[in-house]
């Protein structure tokens, strides 16, 4: 699964530039990209 990696780095780069309330959005858009992938 070389796609996995690639996605935790892009999450920990957002999530650096992100405040806590953003975080929690953005983690919530991830999941539901990664679902819509699956």
């Amino acid at each position: 699964m070389p796609l996995l990696p690639s996605k935790s780095r892009l999450a920990h780069i957002v999530f650096e530039h992100d405040d806590k309330a953003s975080k929690n959005f953005d983690l919530v858009i991830l999941v539901l990209i990664l679902g819509s992938l699956v």
